[in-house]
């Protein structure tokens, strides 16, 4: 029976949850791991864009549209399993709500389904931008050591350094940078 599931649709992973369907929970909450790994084995291939495609076709059309007859299955074996029981206690323990508990477990699920997926999208592109941003840092870093002679410089001399005094002002570098050199040929005299 094909059905719309809207709960399923947005919280999928939560809504298997809340329904005691704990396999497919979590089956749930590891498939966009997989296909995200799968997606990053096959970069550069024609294959990856087919792989992400198959997965939100999967996560965003057959699973809300089974999720009902999924369920209904599950109910069916449940009232099986209850009839078969001898064990009164047993049954009513099988046939209760769900507790407030499992409401914040699926909650907790819904948020990490979309949390996991987002961060292994998200963290190539923070390391892509983090790379350039901590050479350019070292740099700074350099640099304002050597702003800080000119600057004791300056306050002692009331100049800056002349040419034949640039060499003192090289400072080597560090692990990005190879050094930072002062030119006093290209340096303007402040203005009083």
């Amino acid at each position: 029976m094909v059905t719309w599931n809207w709960p399923a649709f947005f919280f999928s992973c939560a809504w298997f949850a809340y329904r005691r369907m704990g396999g497919r929970s979590l089956l749930n909450f590891f498939l966009p791991i997989l296909f995200i790994v799968m997606s990053h084995v096959l970069v550069g291939s024609d294959l990856q864009l087919l792989v992400m495609a198959g997965y939100l076709a999967l996560a965003f059309v057959v699973i809300p549209m089974y999720a009902n007859t999924l369920y209904y299955r599950n109910l069916k074996a449940l009232i099986a399993r209850v009839a078969a029981s001898a064990d009164d206690s047993k049954a009513r323990k099988l046939l209760r709500p769900p507790s407030f508990v499992t409401v914040i477990e699926a909650c907790l699920s819904a948020v990490l389904v979309f949390l996991v997926p987002w961060f292994f999208l998200v963290a190539p592109a923070w390391y892509a931008d983090y790379t350039p941003r901590a050479k350019v840092a070292d740099g700074v870093a350099i640099a304002a050591s050597l702003g800080r002679s000119i600057k004791e410089f300056y306050e002692d001399n009331k100049r800056l350094p002349a040419n034949h005094e640039a060499e003192k002002f090289r400072v080597d570098g560090g692990k990005y940078t190879q050094s930072v050199i002062y030119d006093a040929e290209g340096v303007a005299a402040p203005q009083r």
